[in-house]
């Protein structure tokens, strides 16, 4: 069984440590392992563990997107709430593995499609949320929601929204004041402002959304002081133009988890 490590330097000095300590596991129990590999180094690589807290997770995820290797996330960080396991119980997951007595969970991500002039296209992944917002001013947006059932247009003025996954609705979602999602589907919530529809009712801040829905959406305010940005987990962001168009949809590739 072949294991990649992932692990940040740069947010923690110590997580190059703690990336060895599971290493040292590892090799006691004649597993293979390697650290921070790049992509043409793991694609035979069996199981991937992410070594920090959330943000490592999210980075391991974001690479993994197109390999169907599940992660095993071991929290060294703060909250974790996408880690399986904590540093504690590290020698006791790695036994678990070897015994095979896990079963994997899949997850939905969605993608961002920033469509620019001469038919240029910007992707970007999330696991837990796209959003696209300003620095410190009001964005102005339009809003396309085409869904399997009906077709909505609404508009806001504030901070921005968000678009969580089931995943991501405990994240940045739940403190933007938006639904826990108990199944798959997308939240789409106005951050720190309210929607506004005809279709709805007079002003709603949050709606949520089947998983297979595909949101469109476009600058109104065209000024070029305040343009907003396309943002995924926090971690890629590009600024969109006035003339730019974002999509919104759920992703064709899935994350793999272990649990326990």
């Amino acid at each position: 069984m072949n294991i990649a490590i992932f692990y940040n330097p740069k947010t923690n000095p110590k997580n190059k440590s703690y990336a060895l300590e599971i290493a040292a596991i590892l090799k006691m129990h004649g597993l293979k392992y390697l650290l921070n590999p790049l992509e043409k180094d793991f694609r035979d690589t069996h199981i991937a563990i992410s070594a920090g807290g959330d943000g490592t997770v999210l980075y391991t995820a974001n690479l993994l997107a197109n390999h169907k290797i599940p992660i095993l996330g071991i929290n060294f960080g703060h909250r974790g709430y996408l880690c399986e396991t904590s540093k504690d119980k590290i020698e006791e997951a790695i036994e678990k593995i070897v015994q095979k007595k896990y079963h994997i969970e899949e997850k939905t991500r969605i993608q961002a499609e920033i469509r620019k002039r001469k038919k240029e296209t910007i992707r970007l992944d999330a696991l837990n949320e796209i959003s696209i917002g300003g620095i410190n001013r009001t964005v102005y947006l339009d809003l396309q929601i085409k869904t399997p059932e009906r077709n909505l247009k609404i508009n806001t003025a504030g901070d921005g929204i968000i678009v969580a996954t089931r995943t991501g609705s405990t994240a940045y979602n739940i403190n933007a004041g938006g639904p826990i999602l108990m199944t798959e589907a997308l939240s789409l919530i106005a951050n720190n402002a309210f929607f506004q529809s005809d279709s709805l009712l007079p002003i709603t801040k949050s709606i949520v959304l089947s998983s297979d829905t595909k949101i469109t959406i476009t600058d109104s305010s065209h000024n070029i002081l305040n343009l907003p940005y396309v943002i995924a987990d926090g971690q890629e962001a590009v600024r969109i133009q006035k003339e730019n168009i974002v999509i919104i949809k759920k992703a064709k590739e899935k994350n793999l988890f272990i649990r326990f």
